[in-house]
């Protein structure tokens, strides 16, 4: 029996309620309420507004009959009664926090525990910090990692804060799976330092980028450029005073695509001498793209978002489930708009099955607001990307692929005259298509790719190679291929 005592009133509204046994409801057919309303200070109450809070209770209690006499009576735990307001004396029949962990538990089916419990109170709580030391969880892999945050995501998918929660989780990834940092993997300051040294050798010697260092002594680009590269990588956040600095210069310079392209393959070719790791080399290249925005001194699309936020609800194709499509577009254009620390991972996307409408939707709302073209298509291939599954390649496969392709007289020669690593080439570059990179962008992979004058004759027999070799692996990786045919290939269709 839930009860309110006058020792217990804190104004003159507070009063007491006495509700009838639940259990003795069981065996009854029908149920008369014997409501008794006393207040505390009911001298101090005014006529009318004792009149409208025994209304108030009565329709309460006329509820609760209502339900009673249509459910069984078993299905109203006594427990889950919960007083959410003395002052208004508004009970509610279930509890929210129990609603969520009765989602959670089932998802874990076993290893529901104690701990999971007290973590799901703390992701609740208003504040940022999680105080992650004091949760022993038995996750040891990427992938064990990966199915813990997506039953918290999927229990509360539809809570307001649901990007601060997975903030929070995130907070899980380092302590459990202890990932290198981006600095560790560039092997620190005297790495860095010697890639800023062949950095400006190469700037020096190339005649699209050398002019724009004559103006600086060597010794203070080296020093500007350690820094900025040390900021970048440690960085939990674009920098604005960069992005407006570079916004400055680019104005200055009349800097456009092709310079920040001829940049971002220079260094992409610096970081693979030096064998970074591929994975560090991708995040570097991303977060290089993010500053794409100043150098071609255009609005970015994250902007477009925050100054018409009226324009989520078009983006929305499934009318019956608006609320919950609105929460996946929310995280997916948050995913694709954060470069630098992302809470949200492809994986968790693909778990949510996305409608693939959404994608055209989400293109046409944008590009009513007319943002800049290149930025445009950067988004959109973003977007297509983190929609579409990967597929894995087995590396034996890649090998025998590798010799083949060395064995073909064009692509000996390129081999050759630049100096590449045939095998590791092919590797990034089937990685690249089976897992739908985006690293490097349509018009980047077009500049890439025009001075080898490609053949349509040349592709299809690049395409047949990988069919000879892989059989029934290359069904799906030779309709990406082809998605690429136009922007590698240079001649014009007759």
């Amino acid at each position: 029996m839930l009860y309110t005592s006058p020792s217990q009133a804190r104004s003159s509204s507070a009063y007491s309620v006495r509700l009838p046994n639940m259990s003795q409801l069981i065996n009854q057919s029908s149920f008369t309420p014997n409501f008794q309303f006393n207040s505390p200070a009911r001298s101090y109450l005014k006529t009318n507004e004792i009149k409208q809070r025994k209304l108030q209770h009565h329709s309460v209690v006329a509820k609760l009959t209502d339900i009673i006499n249509n459910q069984h009576p078993k299905k109203i735990p006594r427990q889950s009664l919960q007083s959410v307001n003395r002052r208004t004396s508004a009970y509610c029949i279930t509890d929210k926090t129990q609603i969520l962990w009765d989602s959670l538990k089932v998802k874990f089916e076993h290893e529901a525990s104690d701990q999971l419990y007290e973590l799901l109170l703390e992701l609740l709580k208003q504040s940022n910090h999680l105080q992650v030391e004091k949760y022993t969880l038995p996750i040891h892999t990427k992938q064990e990692f990966t199915r813990f945050k997506h039953n918290f995501i999927l229990t509360f998918l539809m809570e307001p804060n649901l990007l601060k929660i997975i903030h929070k989780l995130e907070q899980f990834r380092q302590p459990l799976l202890n990932p290198p940092s981006l600095y560790q993997e560039l092997r620190g300051y005297s790495t860095i330092s010697q890639i800023v040294d062949l950095l400006y050798q190469q700037l020096l010697k190339d005649i699209t980028l050398q002019p724009f260092l004559v103006p600086y002594p060597e010794r203070d680009f080296k020093q500007f450029a350690i820094q900025l590269i040390t900021n970048l990588i440690q960085s939990q956040g674009n920098s604005t005073e960069l992005k407006i600095q570079l916004h400055q210069f680019s104005e200055l310079h009349k800097l456009n695509h092709v310079h920040f392209t001829q940049f971002k393959i220079l260094f992409y070719r610096i970081l693979i001498q030096f064998s970074i790791n591929e994975r560090a080399i991708r995040k570097i290249l991303k977060i290089i793209d993010s500053y794409k925005s100043s150098i071609l001194r255009a609005k970015p699309i994250k902007n477009y978002l925050i100054e018409n936020s009226e324009i989520l609800p078009l983006m929305v194709v499934d009318a019956k489930n608006q609320e919950q499509q609105k929460k996946q577009i929310m995280l997916l254009l948050e995913y694709i708009t954060n470069n630098h620390s992302r809470a949200i991972k492809k994986d968790d996307l693909l778990m949510l099955n996305i409608n693939q409408n959404v994608c055209q939707a989400i293109i046409s709302t944008l590009q009513s607001l007319k943002p800049n073209h290149l930025i445009m298509q950067d988004f959109t291939q973003d977007l297509r990307s983190c929609l579409s599954q990967n597929y894995t390649i087995p590396s034996r496969l890649l090998d025998k692929l590798a010799k083949k392709l060395n064995q073909v007289p064009f692509y000996a020669t390129i081999y050759k005259e630049h100096s590449i690593d045939w095998k590791k080439l092919t590797k990034i570059e089937i990685d690249f298509i089976s897992q739908n990179r985006t690293h490097f962008r349509k018009k980047e992979i077009q500049l890439i790719h025009k001075r080898f004058k490609i053949t349509n004759e040349i592709f299809d027999s690049y395409i047949q190679n990988i069919q000879d070799i892989m059989g029934v692996y290359s069904q799906n990786l030779v309709s990406r291929i082809n998605h690429y045919r136009d922007w590698i290939v240079t001649e014009k269709n007759i």
